[in-house]
């Protein structure tokens, strides 16, 4: 149907566009058939830009070449891009489609229904039909798919019923980011169950194959599902918790969505596969009590037991910035003496500070341990212009 969602396997998001002398709509929106599937019916004329491992080498020397005529300095530039221009080249019309119904003397398409580039070999799907589907619904319906056909693959193939796990991670840990703070698991059962999902299953497959993002109304934010799922089975791990994650994720949190993605794991407790911590975040998202801004409130409230350590080091004449300084060394050693006494003078009015301004240090000490001062720093300034508020005490 026309504006349809469309998605390449290798490339970006698009949309369906219905040549105009067709005469048959739906809710206001004329419908596509199989021969939908040129250039000219796409939204934007493209996929973006294409990931594909496919492209040709004399194509890529050919826009390596393009690049470095206009500007760029090096190939290792190039490189560090990863990134091609999309020149979709129409492969067969779409496939998958409606047996029964003709648009115009041709089939109609179907949700199911896809196609694909020559020039990248990346499979296209729909998104949606193009009737404005409920996001929430749409990931919650390809999550019960998916649980299906692993499901039916494991029995069919007489595997063992631990392997359902490690197969859902594999699709919906989704690995598209600079850095993860996630384990990805390599084995040839996977690959073959991957080979599997694009042959029999290309929609569905193209559906988890990139990020999974839903909008949040409240604070007019996208929050990155995929990157959250990520997270949330990292701290089913022993050894990591929401903070010593930051120590792992790169650049990742320059993109709002996942940030916010991020945030969201910390409210939910760790879980051991992606379809568990999906469903209990579309759970609580539908839910009464969730609220957007939370996720930047909740982070920056502390525990009872963290809040009574930092009491009991105030009490005992503890110095809590956590710096240790060595009796009879010159504050020199260690950095700006002027500084140092300024921040001792200033944590010396713990008793003053709101709990709020008592959270924040507390915060601090805890980030700073798996990535320094200022990067702990530099978040939390983050999270509190997200939540509306100022950083002070300590820090001013």
């Amino acid at each position: 149907m026309e504006n349809a969602g469309l998605s390449c396997q290798y490339g970006e998001q698009s949309w369906l566009i219905v040549p105009g002398n067709r005469h048959i709509e739906i809710s206001g929106s004329r419908v596509a058939n199989e021969t939908d599937y040129k250039k000219a019916c796409l939204g934007c004329g493209s996929f973006g830009n294409c990931y594909s491992p496919h492209i040709s080498q004399e194509a890529a020397q050919g826009f390596h070449d393009f690049l470095l005529e206009n500007g760029w300095k090096s190939l290792q530039q190039l490189s560090s891009a990863g990134v091609f221009p999309c020149q979709y080249q129409p492969g067969p019309q779409w496939m998958e489609t409606k047996a029964d119904v003709y648009i115009a003397g041709y089939r109609a398409l179907m949700e199911d229904s896809w196609t694909f580039c020559t020039y990248g070999m990346g499979i296209i799907t729909l998104l949606n039909s193009g009737q404005g589907e409920n996001p929430v619904k749409a990931l919650e319906e390809h999550l019960k798919q998916l649980e299906t056909v692993v499901e039916t693959y494991i029995k069919e193939n007489g595997l063992s019923k631990k392997s359902k796990q490690d197969m859902i991670n594999s699709v919906l840990l989704w690995n598209g980011y600079e850095s993860i703070p996630w384990d990805t698991k390599v084995s040839q059962e996977l690959w073959d169950f991957g080979i599997y999902m694009e042959k029999n299953y290309p929609s569905l497959s193209n559906y988890f194959e990139r990020g999974i993002y839903l909008f949040d109304e409240q604070t007019g934010t996208r929050i990155d599902v995929s990157y959250m799922t990520g997270c949330v089975v990292a701290m089913n791990q022993s050894s990591k918790n929401c903070w010593n994650l930051l120590s792992r994720v790169g650049k990742a949190f320059n993109d709002e969505a996942a940030y916010n993605g991020y945030l969201e794991a910390c409210r939910q407790e760790p879980s051991e596969n992606g379809l568990e911590a999906m469903e209990k975040f579309l759970d609580y998202y539908r839910s009464p009590e969730y609220g957007g801004s939370g996720r930047y409130s909740d982070y920056l409230e502390m525990s009872e037991e963290a809040r009574a350590v930092y009491e009991q080091m105030n009490e005992q004449g503890y110095l809590l910035d956590g710096s240790y300084y060595e009796p009879g060394v010159s504050l020199d050693s260690y950095g700006d003496p002027d500084e140092i006494m300024a921040k001792r003078e200033k944590l010396s009015h713990w008793n003053e500070w709101s709990q709020e301004e008592k959270d924040l240090l507390i915060l601090q000490r805890s980030l700073s341990r798996y990535v320094g001062d200022e990067e702990a720093d530099a978040f939390i300034k983050k999270v509190c212009e997200s939540a509306g508020r100022e950083k002070t005490s300590w820090e001013q």
